[in-house]
C-alpha cells in the first residue's frame, strides 16, 4: 500500500484547515481600508450602484452575485466598465460581504480583487456609500479620472 497517497492528502487537509483557521481569524478583524490602501493593493477600485442581490446556483461553494451597475471604474481592467455582476461569500463568516444599504439607491466605493470567477468583494474591502466618501477622497479621484487610481500610491 503506498502511504504517501494517504500521508499527501492528510498534509493538504492539514493545510486547508489552517489556511480557513487564519482566514476566519483575519475576517474577523479586519479594519476600515483608506482609499489609498485599495488603489494600492486591490486589483478594481469603482463607483457602483447596488442593483439586486442573489445565491449563485452554479458554484458548489455559496457564493452571492451582486447585480451592479458600474458608474465610474478607478482601477481596473476596461471590461469592468460593463460588469454586471459581484461575487462575494455568503457567509460572513468566510468573510463574504454583506451589503447594508439599500439596492437601487445609493452609489457605493467599493474595491475588491479579480480572479477566475470575476471580480470580487469581501468583508475586509472598500465598501463605502458615495455620500461618505470625504470631499478630499472625492479630488484625488477626480484628479485620476481616466488613469488608474493607483497613480496616487507612493513610489519605491
Amino acid at each position: 500500500m503506498d502511504t504517501t497517497k494517504s500521508h499527501g492528502f492528510s498534509l493538504a487537509s492539514f493545510l486547508v484547515l489552517m489556511f480557513l483557521g487564519d482566514l476566519t481569524e483575519a475576517c474577523s478583524t479586519c479594519r476600515e481600508i483608506s482609499l489609498r490602501d485599495a488603489c494600492c493593493t486591490h486589483d478594481f477600485v469603482m463607483r457602483v450602484q447596488f442593483m439586486s442581490v442573489r445565491r449563485d446556483p452554479e458554484f458548489p461553494i455559496h457564493l452571492n452575485m451582486f447585480s451592479i451597475q458600474p458608474i465610474q471604474v478607478f482601477k481596473g481592467p476596461m471590461y469592468l466598465r460593463n460588469a454586471r455582476v459581484l461575487y462575494s461569500p455568503e457567509e460572513e463568516y468566510y468573510c463574504g460581504y454583506q451589503h447594508r444599504g439599500p439596492l437601487r439607491g445609493d452609489d457605493y466605493l467599493i474595491s475588491g480583487l479579480i480572479d477566475d470567477i470575476g471580480p470580487q468583494i469581501n468583508k475586509c474591502h472598500l465598501a463605502k456609500p458615495w455620500n461618505e466618501v470625504s470631499l478630499i477622497d472625492k479630488m484625488n479621484l477626480n484628479r485620476v479620472a481616466g488613469k488608474d487610481c493607483s497613480t496616487i500610491c507612493p513610489r519605491d
